[in-house]
């Protein structure tokens, strides 16, 4: 398992399979590269699949993160350290905005953007209220609780109750500091959309929408992509905020689709 120097950390991280673009695949903040499990076996039989762990959690060592700058300089010293041409993120949920930023440093090494079940427009109340309660020591215990419920969405998923479980066992203190970057990008860029805009030249973005969203943000999210011809939406057969638990067969077919539009070529099938 390669491992590189980000500042004062040490990244675990695994490279598996053949191929370019390579996929990056980024946990949500306060999670492990356990939460592709299911998924990464499958994406890394048709390409090359880099999976980190941010430094502060699973095998990745301290000191944990101050803010989305550092998780961002991890998966750049990865990229570094992998000798990779060029990746397509594959970001889950809030993981996105170090997405966003990995390809505003590395440019068109990033020809392409997969994000996972993300609130990509402005922030609902409900979700400020969450990042509030999430940074109030008084608040954050139960708060924590009713997030990783909500998440898991009655899915009866070992791997995603595992996954779920290892996330409560974080210290709260990094969940704080998660609540207050996220709330942070939100307030400064005003939604991930814009965010993406602005980082001059739009790059293509696919953003697989578990089904058991509300209709109103699937309706939502095919309207903006029926008129931004960068922006792509696939509707995966979940329910849960971690649907490559669910379909992590659809979630590998649409990658694969999406990268090799974006320009990623499919290496020749390994000799057995």
């Amino acid at each position: 398992m390669p491992t590189v120097r980000s500042d004062h950390a040490s990244i675990d991280y695994l490279d598996d399979g053949l191929g370019d673009p390579a996929l990056l695949l980024l946990p949500e903040w306060c999670a492990t590269r356990a939460a592709f499990e299911l998924v990464r076996p499958l994406l890394s039989t048709r390409r090359r699949v880099l999976s980190l762990d941010w430094r502060g959690h699973g095998g990745s060592g301290a000191p944990p993160p101050d803010g989305i700058d550092d998780l961002t300089q991890d998966a750049v010293a990865v990229v570094a350290d992998s000798g990779a041409q060029s990746v397509v993120p594959v970001a889950l949920a809030q993981a996105g905005w170090m997405a966003v930023e990995l390809r505003r440093r590395l440019g068109d090494l990033v020809p392409g953007l997969v994000v996972v079940d993300w609130m990509v427009s402005r922030a609902s109340p409900q979700l400020l209220m969450t990042l509030e309660e999430l940074r109030s020591a008084a608040d954050r215990d139960e708060a924590i609780a009713a997030v990783l419920q909500e998440w898991q969405a009655g899915v009866p998923s070992k791997p995603l109750a595992s996954c779920l479980a290892d996330m409560g066992a974080v210290p709260g203190d990094l969940w704080e500091r998660a609540a207050s970057e996220i709330e942070s990008c939100y307030a400064r860029y005003g939604s991930p959309l814009a965010a993406l805009a602005g980082t001059g030249h739009a790059p293509p973005v696919l953003h697989l929408v578990p089904a058991g969203s509300s209709s109103c943000i699937a309706e939502r999210e095919q309207a903006y992509a029926a008129e931004h011809h960068w922006y792509h939406v696939a509707i995966l057969e979940a329910r849960s905020h971690f649907p490559l638990f669910e379909a992590p067969r659809q979630a590998a077919e649409e990658i694969e689709r999406f990268v090799e539009r974006v320009g990623g070529r499919r290496p020749a099938p390994r000799s057995t």
